[in-house]
């Protein structure tokens, strides 16, 4: 047997036996672009006299040589006042030709080393040592380099076609014609064996689409477009079976074997079949090197050290089990008996650092070192595609996009649709009389206010499109500017759809201000808002990259602008520090409600109903005492503010995205079988661990809550007891019912999250549906008992509610109950709709009708019989919370006002404000309408319990209605292949 030494020093003994062999190796396996997939199975045997060595390949003068010379990378301990080393020291290089994989044990410091090379580490991380690009240390032009992630992060609506050719747009020049990109992008699909799929879509949830081993070659596709010299690879196996791990490596090695390109890949446990893919293996331990050197001689090193490789096992199995210290178990070492991982790992790197192969790895990096500075630079730069035309491509790409992916605009469509006919039914033929002040004003808030806040639901649809935008800009494929610009064009005619179909809904069947002048604006003002609300949500998806996090935070943003935007509480009326001075003026619903009032009522006249007084009341009357709107410019100047505000939330969107990419390390820093009764019991426990540990799922809704509660006590601060906090305080425990309670919604990733769990857990029988529906409101008791006195107290005692410990108790059990129904209701919609995008889009339409039926935005007497007052008023929970919370802050009090009748004091009762004014039900006590609310918690649970089991039965009959395509070809040679790798 050969020594250690000779393994090493064979591929140096002359030249031209090196090249020889190489030639001979490449020829062998060169491909016909054109062919099928038909890779033979490689033959260890000839593997290992074929690959001899690592020396450097005949073509090295045309590509990149990669060195590194002593290379640490530290980062913060958890206390943050050390630093702990990832990778320590570690020497090594890759060459033109060549496949260096990286491998070891989980947490080794693959991906560490490999972000090391490609430049990629975070701010947070520390890196001394060289690593020096052909002998030198210079910066590779765009495309010269690739970096293919271990996520596939795709556009899953695109097909592989689609994808790779707009791809290839972006980044190819424009010297390069149209059909040149064209040619370029079907040669890179048919170089990784896609092209029987290339009119296959990339699927995603909800879609059958391409394999994961398909996925994988697609995402190498878009990197190798421009043909780099040097290929990262982060785990490109990850998740594949070992046919498919099988053909993604083997595709990658003959890229490097036709074109010279010099790849690092690391891997995490290859099969024996793509282990004798690669040229030279770095074998890691806890940040060291155990081996670096020729891959088929690693066998040899550990016998050599008395840890050979049993026969029929897989090389790179033997090698990870020996030194994975995470299970310390003690390793067999010849006949001395068996040693303790930990001891193995020290022998097998103080014998690699002594032997003659380490000494021949520091002397091929001095070598290429040397070869390097005295030959000729790189090339400093390659152009890329114009500007224009990456926003061109951007806007075509991304409405592809948006036109096949059904939640981004055609669900939301449709729920904004729903929402229009509710808000058009329930104020019908509004009419002209006095009582349809109110109910116009009502109206258009609703429609300024909640049915552009329905936008929050195209949240994860924005995460997805800034991972896609992540990635490639990482890449270098386009500039920030063209993303955002190409965003903005690419939505304009979808959101001008969902603009005008259902705002024509709700104006017509209403009756508001004839006129197409009229509808004009009020369209241009309803179309104004939802731009501004997703670039809000967009610029909220920018910093916050999250489901959970980001629907509450852009849920509180909102929440805080309606409530400083003069409806619920009046413009003369808002406390001056933050509410009026700036929140008002920089709130867009300001300016969307006043352009809306004054489209409506500027030129209509009104009857006056006051006692003793005959007459009308014109609109400019209105507008100026009971709205409160500023007369001294027209609507279209409200307008204008708007249209200007929505570039102005564009443009900050794109200075975030510029500084994220600079402080996102900071950001990531700052955040960061038993008896039924026992399962009950394990369930809650380990429920309530998660709870208290998922930042997302209750304590970043507490947050937002107390600052909504805090908003309310400041906004509605000491609000009195005259006759102008009547309608204040009614709105303010409207927004409490409704809205506040509306913030369960940004649980829902989270109960989704749950529901996942559960449906694994349960169809492996760890416990029954109803230990789950028992367990679930159990442990979400306490947190909700916590957010509802916290927010309450806040909102009760700094606005000033009706005195009395016992009426705050009321008010706080109410607070809580509706969050149990919120919660129930959502739990719910995620046992029928586990998507995050679809629930949240539900859920939310859901809460809008039950919102609009309440009796709050038309009082219950004017709600038209069919549908809103039966059943819509009864069903809905807003209307006994809102009744239960009117009660208890009005009755026994009285409220004085001298502006009546000519000065005389005049007294209300509550109880008249609730009969006459809010048409509160007085027949029954308020401990009545929370008896109801309590009743409907166990109401609601009992169908999520139903629902739970019907979707048991039914997911299978479900399964086989949707249509499954065909299996593409490469597929079906996938498996057939795979068949043949576990035969053979």
């Amino acid at each position: 047997m050969a020594s250690l030494r000779d393994l090493f020093m064979e591929p140096y003994v002359a030249d031209s036996q090196l090249n020889s062999n190489s030639s001979a190796r490449h020829s062998s396996l060169e491909i016909n672009p054109l062919e099928m997939e038909t890779t033979p199975m490689p033959n260890h045997g000839e593997a290992a006299h074929q690959v001899v060595g690592v020396g450097p390949p005949s073509n090295a003068d045309n590509g990149i040589s990669l060195t590194w010379e002593d290379l640490w990378v530290t980062v913060p301990d958890a206390k943050g006042s050390r630093r702990r080393p990832i990778i320590q020291g570690l020497t090594g290089y890759a060459q033109p030709g060549e496949v260096l994989a990286i491998m070891g044990p989980s947490g080794c410091g693959k991906s560490t080393l490999l972000d090391a090379l490609a430049g990629r580490l975070g701010a947070n991380t520390r890196q001394s040592g060289d690593i020096l690009i052909n002998g030198r240390t210079q910066t590779l032009a765009y495309g010269t380099s690739a970096y293919v992630t271990q996520d596939e992060t795709l556009i899953t609506t695109l097909t592989v076609k689609e994808a790779v050719y707009y791809s290839a747009q972006l980044q190819l020049p424009n010297s390069m014609t149209k059909s040149e990109k064209k040619e370029r992008a079907e040669m890179t699909i048919r170089e990784m064996g896609l092209q029987d799929s290339m009119n296959t879509r990339i699927g995603g949830w909800g879609a059958k689409g391409l394999s994961g081993g398909q996925k994988r070659r697609v995402s190498i596709c878009i990197e190798i477009l421009t043909r780099p010299k040097l290929l990262f690879l982060d785990e490109p196996t990850s998740g594949l079976d070992s046919a498919a791990s099988y053909y993604v490596m083997s595709r990658i090695t003959k890229l490097d074997q036709r074109e010279g390109r010099t790849i690092i890949t690391s891997i995490h446990q290859p099969s024996s079949e793509v282990f004798g893919l690669f040229t030279n293996l770095c074998l890691l331990s806890s940040g060291r090197v155990v081996y670096f050197g020729c891959a088929n001689a690693t066998n040899e090193f550990f016998a050599s050290n008395g840890f050979p490789c049993p026969t029929l096992q897989n090389p790179s199995d033997h090698f990870l089990r020996t030194i994975n210290k995470d299970f310390d178990e003690d390793i067999e070492q010849g006949s001395e008996g068996k040693r303790a991982t930990e001891e193995v790992i020290e022998i097998l790197i103080t014998s690699f650092k002594s032997s003659d192969g380490y000494q021949e790895v520091k002397r091929q990096v001095s070598k290429i070192c040397k070869q390097g500075g005295t030959g000729s630079s790189l090339e400093k730069s390659r152009s890329h595609a114009s500007f224009f035309t990456q926003c061109l491509v951007l806007t075509k790409r991304s409405s592809v996009n948006m036109s096949r992916d059904l939640g981004y605009y055609w669900l939301r469509l449709a729920i904004y649709v729903t929402l229009s006919l509710g808000v058009g039914t329930i104020f019908y033929d509004i009419g002209l009389g006095n009582s349809s002040i109110q109910a116009r004003g009502a109206m258009l808030m609703f429609i300024a206010s909640f049915l552009t806040f329905m936008t929050i639901g195209g949240f994860p649809s924005f995460v997805e499109d800034m991972k896609v935008f992540e990635r490639e800009r990482l890449n270098g494929h386009y500039g920030t500017t063209a993303f955002v610009i190409a965003n903005t064009l690419s939505a304009v005619p979808y959101l001008l759809l969902i603009s005008l179909i259902p705002g024509a809904l709700a104006y017509y069947l209403s009756g508001l201000r004839p006129g197409f002048e009229h509808f004009l604006y009020f369209d241009s003002v309803l179309f104004t808002c939802m731009v501004l609300v997703e670039s809000l949500m967009m610029i909220v998806a920018s910093i916050v990259p999250n489901f959970l996090m980001g629907i509450i935070t852009g849920a509180g943003i909102q929440g805080i602008m309606i409530l400083g935007g003069g409806f619920f509480r009046l413009p003369n009326d808002l406390p001056k520090p933050f509410w009026k001075y700036p929140l008002h003026y920089i709130a867009f619903h300001k300016y969307a409600y006043q352009g809306m009032y004054k489209n409506e009522f500027q030129g209509l006249t009104f009857p006056c109903n006051q006692t003793g007084q005959r007459g009308v009341i014109t609109g400019e009357y209105i507008l100026k005492n009971k709205f409160q709107v500023e007369m001294g410019y027209s609507k279209w100047v409200d307008l204008g503010i708007l249209l200007s505000m929505a570039v102005l939330y564009r443009v900050l969107f794109l200075t975030i995205i510029k500084i994220v990419e600079n402080m996102k390390p900071a950001i990531s820093k700052f955040i960061s079988h038993d008896s039924f009764f026992t399962q009950c019991l394990v369930l809650t426990k380990r429920s309530s661990v998660n709870m208290s540990r998922d930042v997302g799922y209750y304590w970043l809704r507490l947050a937002i809550y107390i600052t909504l509660a805090v908003s309310l006590g400041t906004l509605y601060y000491d609000v009195g007891m005259s006759y102008s906090s009547i309608q204040p305080r009614g709105a303010l425990l409207m927004f409490l019912a409704s809205f506040l309670t509306f913030m369960a919604i940004g649980g829902f990733p989270s109960f989704v999250e749950d529901m996942k769990v559960f449906e694994v857990e349960r169809l492996n029988g760890h416990y029954g549906p109803t230990a789950f529906v028992i367990g679930n409101p159990l442990f979400s008791v306490p947190y909700l008992l916590l957010f509802s006195p916290i927010t309450g107290a806040l909102a009760y005692y700094l606005t000033g509610l009706q005195r009395g410990f016992e009426h705050f108790v009321y008010f706080d059990l109410v607070l809580f109950t509706c969050m149990m129904l919120v919660k129930s209701l959502m739990m719910t919609v995620a046992s029928i709709v586990p998507n995050f995008l679809m629930g949240i889009i539900a859920g939310g339409g859901i809460r809008g009708l039950m919102m609009l039926g309440s009796g709050f935005f038309r009082l219950p007497n004017d709600l038209p019989k069919l549908l809103w007052k039966y059943p819509v008023y009864y069903i809905a929970f807003h209307k006994y919370a809102y009744q239960g919370l009117c009660n208890n802050d009005y009755e026994r009090l009285y409220f004085s006002s001298d502006d009546l009748t000519g000065g005389l004091d005049v007294i209300i009762s509550g109880e008249e404000i609730l009969r006459d004014e809010f048409q509160v039900e007085m027949g029954y006590s308020k401990w009545v309408d929370l008896g109801i609310l309590l009743g409907m918690v166990v109401v609601y649970r009992t169908p999520f319990l139903v629902i739970i089991r019907i979707v048991e039965k039914a997911k299978p009959v479900i399964s086989k209605f949707i249509s499954v395509k065909p299996q593409p070809m490469t597929q079906v040679m996938e498996n057939q292949t795979a068949t043949a790798v576990h035969m053979s």
